[in-house]
């Protein structure tokens, strides 16, 4: 079936939360139940760059979440369920253009897979036949997902020339007035860039300055409204079209001060993205996130830069502090040739001092029958009592024999308490019962398989749980053979929150470089997780009610952050995890897994939809950097 079979119908819809496209696909469902369809779509490159979602009616309904068009056209790869009575697509954005529909047999989405990446496809066919509920993702991640390396191969299916007096046109409140400023010469060449930049953009001016005459920001700046936008172009820069379109349309629906976009870098005849996280302020101190492709209010400008060259504002000055109000556009708007990053001292919060009348923090150790384990972990936090004042609360379930035993004799030791628990093993009410009977004002959540091989990791967690601003503090877990399991829970991967860039080097390139330093996340793992009580208490501690094992520290953190505390990951504090050392113990079924997972998307899925620390033109098919 090619497109030509199918009316493609756009209905507009308005909700509180702004407006919302439903695109219905005006066919017979039936036609397309049990098959796998290729969709093509178009977002306006005016719009914020969201991901859209499919949804289908059924008895058995279910949506995909779908990568955002951030070039302006996309493709998604997906198996229509049984028993559909109707298809739609919703997005964020103003407008959405679905331009093609096909259908694929299930024999040709095997062959096609099978010639593109043969081991990939194999994973996919032997999980279709004893794990099916996987082999979607598996299919979508041989077939639609690319390589970083390959961007350039994506990048040629996905852009699309703008349309600035139709689909691409600007909705809503006018754009904010733009001043260019042009670092160099005025030569045909910059005229020919700076009017590609320009796009629809009336309120457009341009002043051509030396590199001497930049430096006195102040001058050009007076008289100029606030609310106008400033940006800077180099000649080795290149904009993309309508670049002061796209920023002038982002400041009309934000009260930001500074936007920043995406990059692409060309080295050594290569071209490779370089895609953003949104604004994480912890995670600026250590890395330059703001970069060179950047628009920034006159107001703004006149408070910070002084008398500094406007060639230095993108590199060296533009770095807001957490008060500052920044917003991130998803989509590569600058071109521009490898430029050695300026070196930045790693962010380290304050030095964590113990206190001497009271416990400086409770660790919370919940155990499930697993003397072999936890004997290792409280040896080792023996050591760690000597250095700081800390208590340990360790809540056992259904503990017997030898784990028993050992917890008789270590709950008279000074420092160590242990509560009884008989009831059936639910992991939240485990860490909330010993919350409750916790002494400090830091709690330590630690799962007893943790293995403790460094010194300094509790330190490092408290230090940054003393923060205001910050909430849940999670560590860089590795497995035993040396490699990564956890460093921060992205949210959409896998179909709900996963470990991403699990099973890698700690060592190895990862998202944006931010691997050994610290940053935010949107959540971090209770195996070992760090917070004040009162911000813990604040927000009701874990959900025992809805998320009894799956998903409470997802939870949590989400619920954190909310309330205006961000989850942050800290190298420094590196354990081992034994993953689910503990959990294989525990009776816990498929059927209670997918019944969280349907709760956690209900309270959570625009976040699910749109982990604003995960770039949306990267695969949810995937725990590692692919294009989707």
């Amino acid at each position: 079936m090619q497109n030509d079979e199918v009316n493609l119908a756009a209905e507009q819809t308005g909700c509180d939360a702004g407006d919302v496209v439903c695109v219905h696909i005006d066919c017979n469902a039936f036609r397309l139940s049990g098959k796998w369809v290729e969709l093509a779509y178009e977002q306006p490159l005016t719009s914020r760059a969201v991901r859209p979602v499919v949804e289908f009616d059924g008895a058995r309904g279910s949506r995909s979440i779908l990568p955002a068009a951030v070039l302006g056209h996309a493709k998604w790869l997906g198996y229509v369920p049984r028993d559909v009575r109707a298809i739609r697509v919703l997005a964020d954005a103003k407008a959405l253009r679905i331009s093609e529909l096909r259908v694929w047999r299930t024999n040709q989405v095997w062959a096609r897979a099978l010639i593109t990446r043969p081991w990939g496809a194999l994973k996919a066919i032997l999980s279709s036949l004893f794990k099916a509920h996987m082999a979607e993702r598996l299919f979508r991640r041989a077939l639609v997902s690319e390589s970083l390396a390959n961007y350039p191969r994506w990048r040629a299916e996905r852009v699309r020339a703008p349309e600035w007096d139709g689909f691409d046109a600007p909705l809503g409140a006018p754009a904010a007035a733009i001043l260019l400023i042009y670092v160099g010469e005025r030569t045909p060449e910059a005229s020919a860039a700076i009017e590609r930049m320009r796009g629809y953009h009336p309120a457009f001016s341009v002043r051509f300055v030396t590199a001497y005459d930049a430096r006195f920001v102040a001058e050009f700046l007076e008289g100029r409204d606030d609310h106008e936008l400033v940006m800077c172009l180099r000649p080795e820069f290149t904009f993309a079209d309508g670049a002061a379109s796209i920023f002038a349309t982002a400041s009309a629906r934000s009260r930001c001060d500074v936007f920043y976009s995406d990059e692409e870098i060309e080295s050594r005849g290569q071209l490779a993205p370089l895609f953003k996280p949104d604004w994480s302020p912890v995670l600026a101190q250590s890395k330059d996130l703001v970069g060179f492709g950047w628009a920034a209010r006159a107001s703004w400008l006149r408070r910070h830069c002084g008398a500094r060259r406007i060639i230095e504002v993108a590199n060296q000055v533009l770095r807001p502090g957490l008060d500052d109000r920044v917003a991130h556009i998803a989509r590569p708007l600058l071109r521009r040739t490898a430029i050695t990053p300026l070196a930045r001292e790693v962010f380290c919060p304050p030095r964590f001092t113990p206190t001497i009348d009271a416990p400086s923090a409770s660790i919370v150790i919940p155990t499930h029958n697993r003397f072999d384990l936890l004997v290792k972990l409280v040896s080792r936090l023996r050591d760690t009592m000597k250095a700081l004042n800390i208590e340990i609360v360790i809540v056992e379930n259904q503990c017997r024999g030898r784990t028993r035993q050992y917890l008789r004799r270590v709950a008279s030791q000074p420092g160590i308490r242990v509560i009884l628990d008989e009831s059936r093993f639910n992991y939240a009410a485990l860490c909330n019962r010993g919350a409750n009977a916790a002494r400090a004002d830091k709690l330590v959540f630690l799962n007893d398989d943790v293995e403790v091989r460094r010194e300094g990791w509790l330190q490092a967690l408290l230090a940054w749980a003393s923060i205001p601003t910050v909430g849940a503090v999670g560590a860089l877990l590795l497995y035993p053979n040396g490699r990564v399991q956890h460093r921060g829970l992205t949210m959409g991967i896998e179909d709900g929150a996963a470990h991403f860039e699990r099973t890698t080097s700690p060592s190895a390139p990862d998202f944006f470089d931010r691997g050994r330093v610290p940053h935010e996340v949107s959540a971090v793992t209770g195996a070992c997780l760090a917070v004040a009580r009162d911000k813990f208490e604040a927000v009701g501690g874990f959900d025992e009610i809805n998320f009894p094992i799956e998903y409470s520290d997802v939870d949590l953190c989400l619920r954190l952050r909310q309330r205006g505390w961000a989850s942050i990951i800290e190298p420094a504090a590196c354990l081992i995890h034994h993953e689910g050392a503990t959990r294989k113990f525990v009776r816990d079924t498929l059927g209670e897994n997918n019944a969280a997972r349907v709760r956690f998307h209900a309270r959570w899925y625009d976040v699910v939809r749109a982990d604003p620390f995960f770039h949306p033109a990267l695969s949810l098919d995937c725990p590692r950097p692919l294009l989707g």
